[in-house]
């Protein structure tokens, strides 16, 4: 098993996704394996399912994880779409005694967003060098990642803003209200646009990169999005979470 490969794995709202990942390239060496979050999501639970990923890929050496909440230094310092018991929990120390193997571990959307500067969106960009760039993924809620200068600002959590409505983003934008409220995809990309604007005001990116699975439908609500010379759909979609999560090792270690 090589070194520069890694298992990466990404806890979604929805799913667990695996799958191992070349980190020289950003290349998937074999098809992501994903399995059901379980309902409640205690520990204990995710632990467990996060050991089968392992066991699927008959994996023995290094993990990157990409959690749905604040970390920081390992320990889980939010986690609302999880079972409050993890807040608090240092992942890398509850992990590496029962994977056998180093883990590292960091906000899934902070994740993607390494992936995209790396190897996706935000890689032949001008921000890559200069200027600050967002991700923003679309998921069961909603994750963002902030960049100056290409290095990674973690936490930043823009989902969790309330717009001048007073309603917080992910219960206007998130990709998870499409089918829920039975949107046309129109009414889905006027929402985003709602919301990316709002965002905009705020941080003034130079690059906007808008990722999770339903920027594999780029074409049918991007027509809707104001600035559009601004803004690029995210290259790896779904899977951008769990190749960031594996290419973070290297990142704390270029200090980058």
């Amino acid at each position: 098993m090589s070194k520069q490969n890694i298992l990466g794995i990404d806890i979604g709202g929805s799913f667990l996704k695996s799958a191992p990942v070349d980190i020289l390239t950003g290349t998937l060496i074999a098809e992501p394996f994903k399995v059901s979050t379980p309902s409640c999501a205690e520990p204990v639970q995710l632990v467990s399912v996060i050991l089968q990923l392992m066991q699927h890929f008959d994996w023995t050496s290094q993990i990157g994880i990409g959690f749905p909440g604040v970390v920081r230094d390992g320990i889980v310092r939010t986690a609302i779409h999880l079972h409050p018991d993890w807040v608090g929990l240092n992942i890398r120390a509850l992990l590496k005694p029962l994977a056998r193997t180093d883990v590292s571990v960091l906000n899934d959307a902070d994740a993607a967003g390494l992936a995209e500067m790396a190897f996706g969106a935000g890689r032949d960009e001008p921000t890559r060098s200069d200027g600050t760039t967002l991700l923003i993924t679309l998921g069961t809620g909603i994750g963002s990642a902030l960049f100056r200068h290409r290095r990674l600002i973690p936490n930043t959590e823009f989902g969790h803003i309330y717009l001048e409505s007073g309603e917080e983003a992910e219960a206007v934008a998130s990709a998870s209200l499409r089918p829920k409220l039975n949107l046309s995809w129109e009414e889905f990309g006027q929402r985003v646009d709602r919301y990316l604007r709002y965002v905009d005001r705020l941080v003034a990116p130079d690059l906007i990169i808008v990722g999770g699975g339903v920027s594999e439908e780029w074409e049918k609500f991007s027509p809707y999005l104001s600035n559009l010379e601004r803004i690029r759909p995210a290259r790896f979609g779904n899977n951008a979470g769990l190749i960031g999560a594996a290419l973070y090792r290297d990142y704390i270690s270029l200090g980058d």
